[in-house]
């Protein structure tokens, strides 16, 4: 759902980092490394680097897209990156919040819905992609920590919808 929007998203800062000859694999690095780095740091502190990580991601996107930067290459990175950054947040959640299994199936869970989009070679939506899954970790995760494994089992139910959604979407166009 927010993929959709994401692609009409037109970002002000954008031009101006284009105009400082920043390319779309410098962001993508870049927000790499921030995600490394909340690894190192208390809980809330983390919440805004990841956040930061993933806005960045929009960045690049943006910037890649509007001023005719993409490259097959800049989109395996970018692709690549996302789902790193994404299994070093589920994991500093698992870790950082005492719901290691759960954390750990939510890494699995997110990467399968991935996985099914690419397998099927098909430009497939569910409900609760990537930005999706993200802004419900980091929403629940600020309003109640103290219930991690309610939330991941939560987030992995969604997850295990979404594919199974995939899989119907999949099976009626093939």
């Amino acid at each position: 759902m927010l993929a959709k929007r994401k692609k009409k998203l037109i970002i002000p800062g954008v031009k101006t980092l284009y105009k400082l000859g920043v390319k779309p694999n410098h962001l993508t690095i870049t927000g790499l490394i921030i995600a490394v780095t909340a690894l190192f740091t208390p809980l809330y502190p983390a919440l805004i680097l990841f956040s930061i990580a993933f806005f960045i991601d929009v960045l690049d996107g943006n910037l890649a897209r509007n001023h005719k930067l993409t490259s097959k290459f800049g989109g395996v990175l970018d692709s690549t990156v996302d789902k790193i950054v994404e299994a070093l947040f589920i994991t500093y959640l698992g870790i950082q919040l005492g719901a290691q299994a759960q954390g750990m199936m939510a890494v699995g869970l997110s990467i399968m819905i991935s996985y099914v989009k690419h397998r099927s070679g098909l430009s497939l939506t569910s409900f609760f992609d990537r930005g999706e899954r993200l802004i419900f970790l980091l929403v629940t995760t600020i309003l109640l920590s103290s219930q991690a494994t309610i939330n991941f089992i939560i987030y992995n139910a969604l997850c295990t919808l979404a594919i199974i959604q995939l899989m119907y979407k999949v099976r009626q166009k093939l």
